[in-house]
């Protein structure tokens, strides 16, 4: 879940962290909620993510809920 409550738009949002539940790879990301915003992400060993741009901009007051779906290796 990505979320915006505040008063303006926010653009330019990263995800970071140093460990997740996820395995190593690269997931694609479709909103649940039925939008057309979609976005991808890597993750590193141990599950990290490292300040990744996932959305170039979040409308006020709006949010995006994810299924994350692994890649294909390539």
């Amino acid at each position: 879940v990505i979320a915006n409550v505040g008063d303006s738009a926010v653009t330019n949002v990263r995800l970071q962290s140093a460990r997740t539940g996820l395995s190593a790879g690269r997931y694609a990301g479709r909103d649940m909620l039925g939008t057309s915003v979609s976005t991808g992400l890597r993750v590193r060993a141990r599950g990290a993510l490292s300040s990744q741009v996932v959305l170039p901009t979040i409308p006020p007051k709006s949010a995006y809920v994810f299924d994350l779906t692994a890649s294909p290796a390539r």
